[in-house]
């Protein structure tokens, strides 16, 4: 038997120092969105980068895509991690809204230690090219 997720624990139990930074962040009356994905995207590090290297094994190159639209900020954050990898083929094809750098960060990331991210938000999408690196800081 498995026990289902409880998504109450992400605010009563945080398992490592970068949740309660979290917590901590959204508690406070106007939390920095920029900071708070930040520590959101550090938290899912692990599962992204499996996701994007099993994409670029069947894939080849792409992003990953981050749907948070008519989703509630920063209610989203307390939610598991869902994404899709997007083959750059389908990148090229998708609407005009895609930022135009995406392109460029597809097409130059070292997939051996970098991934693409896009998160779709309301107000538009946000385009990062990540590095473990960066992940661990």
């Amino acid at each position: 038997m498995t026990k289902d997720y409880d998504h109450n624990r992400f605010h009563t139990t945080p398992a490592n120092p970068l949740q309660t930074q979290l917590i901590n962040l959204l508690r406070s009356p106007n939390p920095n969105r920029a900071e708070a994905e930040d520590l959101y995207l550090r938290l899912v590090a692990t599962r992204a980068w499996q996701l994007a290297q099993a994409g670029f094994r069947d894939e080849g190159r792409g992003a990953l895509l981050f749907d948070m639209r008519g989703r509630l900020w920063p209610s989203v954050l307390a939610q598991p991690l869902d994404s899709y990898f997007v083959p750059q083929l389908l990148l090229a094809q998708a609407d005009e809204e895609l930022d135009p750098m995406l392109e460029i960060a597809v097409a130059s990331y070292d997939p051996r230690h970098e991934f693409v991210c896009v998160v779709l938000y309301d107000e538009g999408p946000s385009v990062s090219r990540l590095s473990q690196r960066d992940l661990a800081a």
